[in-house]
């Protein structure tokens, strides 16, 4: 799982584990005026998933958004890993994907903002969905319920 925090176009916080950074979710939520929205990617069964792999995504992005909630995130946005990669023009199996979006991600970020390149692939794709999210009308939307 991957997680990053974006703010006026720097990427201030990532994670990669296996649970959200409950901390650090509930310190960014308490120490912040702007309006926060998590974003967590919705998945859909297809050919090379069984519905058990299928079961298990959904399981823990349905954790994800209960444990964002927990912690006063009170927007959540739901998107498709097609919709977000497309924004960057990333294609192919989920393993290009992901080298793909950590080849873009440490462009963007790496220098910048220091963003190592020995992180989780998912903390880059997090990076990447952070900058979708940040000029996503569906966010937009989000912030103005």
């Amino acid at each position: 799982m991957g997680f990053a925090v974006l703010s006026f176009g720097g990427l201030t916080h990532y994670y990669g584990g296996e649970e959200l950074p409950s901390g650090l979710i509930r310190h960014l939520v308490d120490h912040t005026d702007l309006p926060t929205v998590g974003v967590i990617e919705e998945h859909v069964p297809h050919g090379k998933w069984g519905q058990q792999s299928y079961r298990r995504l959904q399981q823990r992005a349905g954790m994800a958004e209960n444990e964002l909630m927990s912690h006063g995130v009170r927007r959540i946005v739901r998107v498709f890993p097609q919709t977000w990669r497309a924004a960057f023009k990333i294609r192919g199996n989920s393993s290009q994907c992901k080298a793909l979006a950590k080849a873009l991600a440490l462009s963007l970020y790496g220098e910048k903002d220091e963003l190592p390149a020995d992180l989780s692939l998912d903390v880059y794709e997090a990076a990447l969905m952070a900058t979708w999210a940040e000029r996503s009308w569906q966010v937009a939307e989000a912030l103005a319920a």
